[in-house]
């Protein structure tokens, strides 16, 4: 009798256990760059206090002081040039470094965004094929002087720590790196076969286990090119409108303001509140359609006196701490995905007439790809004036700030979406919007 009643008290936590991790809405947010240190303390305080973890996609040149990029050579030949700068002063790499450390050790996600934010793939842009489609050799190049930058970065910069500290980074460091998001969202074949290999010249080992490196709308969790497991960014209906953009703060930034900033502070208050509700309704929307996660991308900056990022925070703190909600690193739900029952490997979305949008007609101010969704570009003009005209040291200005990527399908079209370039003069700013 007893153990009858045993055998049926299992099998009921085991049913119960798996029902709750069927039904659990998993948001995955990550933070591209990541150099300002302000924004870091910030950032690691808000997960700390809301039960999120967070995926940073840090930028290796933020791993070298400013009088060290000549060690930068870009994968094109380019020596000490990088789009976004470099890492500033020695105790600024120093005190990122420390940062870095914390959150791994809070359980944070640390993976790779490269290094100097080049176009390595290919995309279209207005009828033209844009980049500099990088061979496997010239990626395995990045990805290797990436991984020196970041795991070397004290030795590389003489910053002096204790033993004990280089120990526990190594140890930290060798669990980290299992995800690849390209600036600019910007692929090629190449770079898929070099993210899946496991081991690069100087002895660096690779774990790339999933690519972020699209946005498209999620059906189901699957693997891409190179075998790597796909983990796209979420396209968003923007609040009160029937547009679609990307689950970015940057697109946001170029949908309100067209990437410039408003000098009317009244305009502030609006575009936190337009981005809240947005990702607000992307995840109401994720809810009910068996859970698909939501997959929102950022950075450390304050584009519109922070706007973006206090919507950000507003919606972590509703979010985050709900029950049957978990704000956790992408490479740990892909570890829970390829461990699960079936049914989260198959989330598959219900039709919803409001997942389409139509074709606009007035191809004057839309860049509408083949089978796609227009984009309003009317205010490219402007933007590239003042990306051309701006000076800033170590900087590369491409010959345009707007990209499209080469995402792969999203529901029947294949459509392709706007991704920007994000200068320097825009990717880190001062944080004094958020006191």
């Amino acid at each position: 009798m007893y153990k009858k009643n045993f055998l049926l008290l299992i099998t009921l936590f085991f049913f119960l256990s798996s029902h709750a991790q069927q039904n659990t809405q998993y948001v995955l947010i990550s933070f591209d760059g990541s150099k300002t240190l302000s924004m870091w303390k910030k950032v690691l305080d808000v997960g700390r206090k809301n039960n999120a973890r967070f995926t940073f996609f840090v930028s290796g040149v933020y791993f070298l002081t400013d009088e060290n990029s000549d060690l930068y050579r870009a994968p094109s030949g380019r020596i000490g040039r990088s789009f976004i700068g470099f890492g500033g002063e020695k105790e600024h790499v120093e005190q990122r470094l420390l940062y870095v450390k914390q959150a791994m050790t809070e359980r944070h996600e640390i993976s790779s965004h490269a290094n100097g934010h080049f176009q390595g793939g290919l995309v279209k842009w207005l009828g033209k094929t844009e980049g500099e489609n990088w061979s496997f050799d010239q990626w395995v190049h990045e990805l290797t002087s990436f991984n020196h930058f970041v795991w070397d970065s004290h030795t590389i910069n003489n910053i002096d720590f204790n033993t004990r500290w280089m120990t526990d980074w190594k140890n930290l460091m060798s669990m980290q790196m299992h995800g690849f998001r390209a600036p600019n969202l910007s692929t090629n074949n190449n770079m898929f076969t070099a993210l899946s290999q496991t081991y690069f010249p100087n002895g660096f080992t690779h774990n790339y286990s999933y690519d972020s490196s699209s946005a498209k709308h999620y059906s189901h969790f699957q693997k891409t090119k190179g075998g790597l497991w796909d983990l796209p960014l979420g396209l968003v209906t923007v609040h009160g409108t029937d547009k679609e953009t990307i689950a970015m703060d940057y697109n946001f930034y170029v949908n309100d303001s067209g990437a410039s900033f408003d000098k009317n502070s009244a305009n502030t208050n609006l575009y936190e509140e337009r981005y809240y509700k947005s990702l607000k309704g992307y995840f109401n929307k994720s809810v009910k359609k068996n859970n698909t996660p939501v997959i929102i991308g950022n950075h450390f900056s304050t584009w519109n006196r922070g706007a973006y990022f206090k919507g950000l925070v507003r919606f972590i703190k509703d979010v985050c701490p709900q029950r049957n909600v978990r704000c956790i690193p992408m490479a740990e739900y892909v570890q829970i995905a390829t461990n699960a029952p079936p049914r989260m490997n198959d989330h598959q979305p219900s039709p919803d007439k409001d997942e389409t949008i139509d074709s606009d007609d007035d191809t004057d101010d839309f860049y509408v790809p083949e089978d796609g969704v227009p984009v309003d570009i009317s205010f490219l003009e402007g933007i590239q004036k003042k990306c051309k005209e701006e000076k800033c040291p170590n900087l590369e200005l491409g010959s345009s700030i707007f990209s499209v990527s080469n995402s792969p399908l999203v529901n029947k079209n294949n459509r392709q979406h706007l991704s920007c370039d994000h200068t320097a003069h825009n990717e880190e700013v001062d944080v004094q919007y958020l006191e």
